[in-house]
C-alpha cells in the first residue's frame, strides 16, 4: 500500500489495480473486520465489499480513479474523499461516475466506518474537467 495514500482512496484504486488475491489481502489490511460499511445505501461487511468490487470488475475491461478532493482530521480519525471514476465496459461503452466516501479510522489505522455514495454522470457533468 502506498504510504501517503488515504485509505479511502486506496480502496478505490484497488478496484482497478489489483488482482483478486491482492485485492482481498489489501482490503483486509485496510478495513477492520468489524467495520460498518454502507455502499450506496446498502449495509455491508468486508466480504460484501469484496463481492461488490468483483461484480464491478467482471463487467469492465479497465477503469481509472481521479481524486478530486481529500480531507482528514487526524484527531478524530475522520476522512473524506471525492473521486471521479471512468470505466470501460467489456462491450466498449464508457461509464463515468463520481463517488463520495466518508470514513473513520480506528486506533490501528484501519477503516472502522465507511459510507460511499456514487452517481453516474453524463459527459457534460465531468468533474475532472471542472477541477
Amino acid at each position: 500500500m502506498a504510504s501517503h495514500t488515504q485509505p479511502l482512496t486506496r480502496l478505490g484504486e484497488l478496484t482497478f489495480q489489483a488482482d483478486d488475491e491482492t485485492l482481498a489481502l489489501e482490503v483486509r489490511a485496510l478495513v477492520d473486520p468489524a467495520a460498518t460499511l454502507r455502499l450506496n445505501g446498502k449495509q455491508s461487511d468486508v466480504a460484501g465489499c469484496l463481492r461488490h468490487v468483483s461484480e464491478l470488475r467482471s463487467a469492465m475491461d479497465e477503469g481509472t480513479i481521479t481524486v478530486l478532493d481529500e480531507a482528514s482530521d487526524g484527531a478524530t480519525g475522520t476522512m473524506a474523499t471525492r473521486v471521479a471514476v471512468r470505466m470501460t465496459r467489456k462491450d466498449g461503452s464508457v461509464v463515468q461516475g463520481e463517488s463520495h466516501l466518508i470514513g473513520r479510522l480506528g486506533d490501528d489505522g484501519r477503516i472502522t466506518k465507511m459510507v460511499e455514495t456514487g452517481r453516474l454522470l453524463t459527459p457534460e457533468d465531468d468533474p475532472v474537467e471542472e477541477s
